[in-house]
């Protein structure tokens, strides 16, 4: 599988689960910090309504808090980004 962020509309729980399981095979170590190309396209699975939170995390085996909090940033860092450009 290409290391593209995959467009929204080709996102299924499959694939991005296949992504997953080819990057904890191929990783080095077992704290390796999972990519962005990855956390975005578990995120791309929420923006349909298809798939309920819980059940992403539970199937690509992703903590729901550093889910959230990655996926749905707080105001705060909103604002914070808004400033930066």
């Amino acid at each position: 599988m290409s290391n593209d962020v995959l467009q929204c509309k080709d996102v299924t729980l499959d694939t991005v689960k296949n992504l997953f399981a080819e990057w904890r095979e191929a990783r080095t170590s077992k704290r390796e910090p999972i990519p962005d190309r990855l956390w975005h396209a578990a995120a791309a699975l929420t923006h349909d309504g298809h798939y309920k939170i819980h059940q992403i995390c539970s199937e690509l085996r992703l903590n729901q808090s550093a889910f959230k909090k990655l996926t749905f940033p707080t105001p705060t860092k909103l604002i914070s980004l808004f400033y930066q450009t």
